[in-house]
């Protein structure tokens, strides 16, 4: 290695000094992410959904579906309450010599996640998810192959992950041209879920004039129709007297509004925080679980970066000893 160190051209040299440098920096920056995730699940207290306060928070409980129209996967015709897919078409490619052998390369053709809400439930009560945005850990990943664009049913045997699934083997046994990996919630999973907590429908807690100034800045936006509505002496603006006309509109329409929410049933929603200090997480690993695995990957991140850094300072001191 020091020979080489030494033999090597200054380009080669740098070239090889700027990728052990990036791979220490990748690694400094997964240090902190994973430690730092693992410590905010760690932290944030775990909550029962009937006295859970509004704000930032985890639950445990039972994933389950919601009246209404049911979410279907869409490749195994399965009902669930949460799904990922993907489509992939195998695309042979020509070796540098131009002889053509399989390779397993696969080409994205269509993938899709599902953002229908779902029922959560624990021993003090039940909310909505809103999954949109959330990193989800689901129990059911599987991958089969198959001859046409969509497959038309689960496969009759699963293959959840194998290595040789996972390695595109199946082609060469005549399975079929294309790849289609499924994960799936099913209805009475347990789940850990962290996120942002509040209850809707409550009829309290809103501050009614931002609502009228809302409302009034959302109709200046569309100035045409403001007009239409409001501008009674047809001179194309609006006076004193035609603003407080819709200002005493939007007040009716607040107040409308404050009156139906009155009158409806509270309800729970878990939705993402929207804060990049703050994940969204939906997991069938349990918060121990998970933790554990954030804080292996930081350790792994920790020893790759003081690898690569001891490899910079190693390899800069031979070179310059040897110059």
């Amino acid at each position: 290695m020091r020979e080489n160190i030494l033999t090597a051209s200054v380009g080669e040299f740098w070239f090889a000094i700027v990728l052990l440098v990036v791979l220490a920096l990748l690694s400094f920056y997964g240090l902190f992410r994973f430690f730092t995730r693992a410590r905010l699940i760690e932290d944030t207290p775990t909550s029962k959904i009937r006295s859970a306060a509004q704000g930032y928070l985890e639950l445990n409980g039972v994933a389950d579906l919601l009246p209404g129209t049911p979410v279907v996967a869409p490749l195994s015709q399965l009902q669930c309450v949460w799904y990922r897919y993907k489509i992939e078409e195998h695309q042979p490619r020509a070796h540098s010599f131009g002889s053509r052998r399989d390779r397993n390369r696969w080409n994205v053709v269509e993938k899709g996640t599902s953002d229908a809400l779902f029922r959560f439930a624990d021993d003090t009560g039940d909310c909505v998810v809103d999954p949109e945005g959330a990193e989800v850990t689901p129990a059911l990943h599987q991958i089969w192959y198959g001859s046409s664009h969509y497959p038309g049913g689960a496969p009759l045997a699963s293959r959840d992950g194998g290595w040789m699934a996972r390695l595109g083997v199946g082609i060469s046994f005549g399975m079929g041209r294309y790849r289609y990996t499924e994960e799936r919630i099913m209805p009475a999973t347990d789940l850990y879920v962290i996120g942002q907590f509040r209850t809707l429908g409550t009829g309290g807690g809103g501050d009614r004039d931002a609502d009228v100034g809302a409302v009034l800045r959302a109709w200046k936006r569309d100035q045409a129709e403001l007009l239409k509505r409001f501008d009674q002496d047809g001179d194309g603006k609006i006076d004193l007297a035609e603003w407080d006309a819709a200002r005493q509109a939007a007040e009716a329409a607040v107040d409308a509004s404050l009156r139906d929410r009155q009158q409806t049933e509270p309800v729970n929603v878990l939705a993402n925080p929207r804060v990049s200090r703050r994940p969204f997480i939906i997991s069938v690993e349990s918060q121990r679980e998970m933790a554990r695995r954030l804080r292996l990957f930081a350790g792994a991140s920790l020893a790759g970066f003081l690898g690569g850094g001891t490899a910079v300072v190693w390899a800069l001191g031979v070179r310059l000893a040897g110059g």
